[in-house]
């Protein structure tokens, strides 16, 4: 059965119409041969976006985690002001759900999370094999299911928040999970965002109508749900 692809967005150009350096740096190398397990496929633009579509070789068992194949096609999308990490999607339809994957409004394709760090701590020595190489390895530890690690915080499953709440230290020790949490609210300082603090005593003036609850669930695979 013939594999199926998304399309890239943006119109196909050559590679002397590229404009953004680290574009025409990657592009270049892939075309070259220069990257190793790699190949280029076609370069997109569209606005004030640049992207690459290539193919690369991944290390998979013989027993996978997650079905990742042992070729996958990308698309790395990068804004000319170079302000944050570029948008790195599987172009696969049926890539399959993993964990480590970047919440985005559109489910498809794709949107691999590469990186834990700020862009600006990666910026610096930012290189087109290296970028390649991450996407390969993250690749082949995803379909040995061996990604995340131990000491890793869980993923942010929602895709914004517009504040922070906080909760009592003893609330996931109580008995009673039914034990009703009243919730006030901090007035932001300037662009802050505002926080919400549960507490156990109704607050006459100041609680909010609203219900906090405790939900207990048995345990799962790391992912985003």
């Amino acid at each position: 059965m013939e594999t199926e692809f998304f399309e890239a967005d943006g119109e196909i150009v050559s590679l002397d119409q590229l404009e953004i350096e680290k574009v025409c740096d990657l592009a270049f190398m892939l075309d070259a041969g220069k990257i190793p397990f790699a190949s280029l496929v076609e370069c997109r633009k569209m606005d004030n976006l640049e992207t690459v579509v290539f193919e690369v070789e991944v290390e998979v068992p013989q027993l996978c985690r997650y079905p990742i194949r042992p070729s996958e096609r990308i698309a790395a999308t990068f804004h000319e002001a170079d302000s944050t990490y570029p948008l790195v999607h599987a172009l696969r339809k049926d890539f399959p759900q993993v964990p480590h994957l970047n919440l985005h409004i559109q489910e498809f394709p794709r949107n691999l999370c590469l990186y834990d760090e700020r862009y600006e701590e990666i910026k610096r020595r930012w290189t087109s094999p290296s970028f390649v190489h991450r996407i390969r390895d993250w690749l082949a530890l995803t379909a040995r299911g061996e990604l995340h690690q131990e000491d890793q915080p869980l993923e942010q499953i929602l895709i914004d928040y517009v504040g922070h709440l906080v909760l009592p230290d003893s609330l996931l020790e109580a008995a009673n999970d039914a034990e009703p949490l009243f919730v006030a609210s901090i007035r932001p300082v300037d662009n802050e965002k505002i926080f919400l603090i549960a507490h156990r005593q109704q607050l006459h003036n100041e609680a909010l109508n609203i219900v906090a609850s405790v939900q207990r669930c048995p345990p799962q695979t790391h992912g985003v749900i």
